[in-house]
């Protein structure tokens, strides 16, 4: 696989170490609860639905064999988002240091290799040809970023199909890959906050937290427009040595 105000959290400060108040960068409430509740509602609808055929079915062996399989993976996904939740909420402010993207990026695609293996994804790696360049940034702060990142990415890509990494440009990681299915409605559309409107992109939990990180990295996120199935990514660092000062 290698080849009315609405109610806000802090979620992270605009410069490392700045105090919480007006300037500092604030994450929509609603858009995080309606997050974690799209990504835990429909495992816990799997897992209802087999408990309740469970007694009628309870000697169909197959039955029970799917159900073991089934209701133990959607449990262990909602687990591991609730640890990545608690692993974000324990983040201090970056300690910064001088990190090769690559090397990170290739401790990233080990932790989600099992997710690449399950969906049969093919890694397609363009790199830059030359010395290591390095970024700024918080080591493992930069781990989590891209290891959430990569999962929603193998997570959301067509079944058998490539993701592609191009870290070419320095300072820069571009994802590209193709969706199983078409791009869902922003949750933006349904909340009463005006500057929301019109933004048709939507990130999963994962990636929005993996995108507030970055930013108080002092990096940034976009998502290009999505040109029919096809999902553009790209998350930009702080070169080591020209961070912006202002």
């Amino acid at each position: 696989w290698f080849e009315g105000a609405q109610p806000v959290m802090e979620v992270y400060m605009a410069e490392p170490g700045a105090r919480a108040g007006a300037d500092a960068k604030t994450a929509d409430l609603n858009v995080v609860i309606h997050e974690l509740a799209h990504e835990l509602k429909n495992p816990m609808v799997t897992i209802k639905t087999f408990a309740q055929l469970l007694g009628e079915r309870y000697q169909d062996e197959d039955f029970r064999s799917r159900f073991q399989e089934v209701v133990g993976d959607d449990i262990e996904r909602m687990d591991d988002l609730l640890e990545m939740m608690l692993e974000f909420a324990d983040f201090a402010a970056p300690r910064l240091s001088k990190i090769t993207l690559e090397n990170k990026l290739r401790t990233a695609l080990t932790a989600v290799h099992d997710e690449c293996a399950r969906r049969q994804i093919r890694i397609e790696w363009k790199e830059h040809r030359g010395w290591p360049r390095e970024i700024e940034t918080d080591e493992s702060q930069l781990e989590y970023i891209l290891t959430n990142v990569l999962f929603v990415a193998a997570s959301e890509a067509k079944l058998g199909s490539e993701i592609e990494l191009d870290v070419s440009t320095h300072g820069a990681l571009v994802i590209r890959y193709v969706r199983e299915g078409a791009r869902v409605a922003s949750i933006s559309h349904y909340l009463s906050d005006p500057s929301s409107r019109g933004n048709e992109n939507t990130f999963s939990l994962r990636v929005l937290l993996a995108k507030h990180l970055l930013e108080r990295n002092g990096g940034q996120f976009t998502m290009s427009p999505s040109n029919g199935e096809k999902e553009i990514l790209k998350l930009e660092f702080p070169v080591a040595g020209r961070r912006n000062e202002n």
